[in-house]
């Protein structure tokens, strides 16, 4: 079970947002996490509690303070896929989920199914054979262990984590597309609050690249940092979100 820690992504009753405080908020006992939420008409304050300001929240108004145990933080990269992929059925939702990133023909996209859906569970049980994955909004906030997803699904070439609204940063989808070498086409797609590493050196673990989906994203990646470490991209789709 992962931690609540300051920075963590987390999604509450349905509202996702970002943990900017952890600790005790007197005169009440226990733990509490100030929260920001996305949406911020969801937010009593900007961080403040009796006259004392334990952080400042990005858009005022937008903050709440919560019991730990009532968020919930998502889930590693292997058990996302493994809840997918092992089930012995598939629900329409999945079914419809399970595509790869849309491939560009001038002006139109096309969607391109990955496999039947009445073959998901016979094709795509064994998870060290997936090669074309989708983890589309399966709230995935984490590479797990070290090496877990070399040792569980290496030969994965095609991945789909869009609307992963827990993911928090570009250094944990650095540290899931390194254990991922065959990895051609990635779509980061939705990912509102994805935020660009603090050291461009992460980006190399992209550098393998072919294709990649960045649409309806708050980041724009200056071109040195794509030419330069993203160098046999071939195709790109990069919208801001508005």
């Amino acid at each position: 079970m992962m931690a609540v820690t300051v920075g963590a992504r987390y999604v509450c009753g349905g509202y996702f947002g970002t943990v900017r405080f952890v600790g005790e908020v007197p005169p009440s006992e226990g733990s509490w996490a100030g929260v920001e939420w996305d949406d911020s008409t969801r937010g009593k304050h900007s961080g403040e509690h009796n006259g004392v300001q334990y952080f400042i929240s990005s858009v005022p108004g937008s903050a709440s303070f919560l019991r730990p145990k009532k968020i919930t933080l998502g889930t590693s990269f292997v058990e996302a896929l493994a809840e997918r992929y092992r089930r012995e059925s598939a629900t329409a939702e999945d079914q419809v989920d399970m595509y790869l990133p849309a491939t560009a023909k001038g002006s139109h996209i096309t969607p391109v199914e990955l496999v039947g859906a009445e073959k998901i569970t016979e094709k795509q049980s064994h998870l060290d054979t997936l090669q074309s994955v989708s983890l589309r909004g399966m709230l995935v906030a984490s590479a797990g262990s070290e090496g877990e997803i070399l040792n569980t699904s290496p030969n994965v070439a095609e991945l789909d984590l869009s609307r992963n609204l827990l993911l928090p940063s570009m250094e944990v989808v650095a540290d899931i597309v390194k254990q991922l070498p065959y990895l051609r086409s990635l779509d980061l797609s939705e990912n509102r609050q994805l935020q660009l590493p603090r050291q461009p050196t992460a980006l190399q673990s992209f550098s393998h690249l072919k294709v990649l989906y960045l649409n309806s994203v708050c980041i724009s990646w200056p071109k040195v940092h794509v030419h330069m470490y993203l160098p046999q991209l071939l195709h790109n789709q990069w919208s801001k979100h508005k």
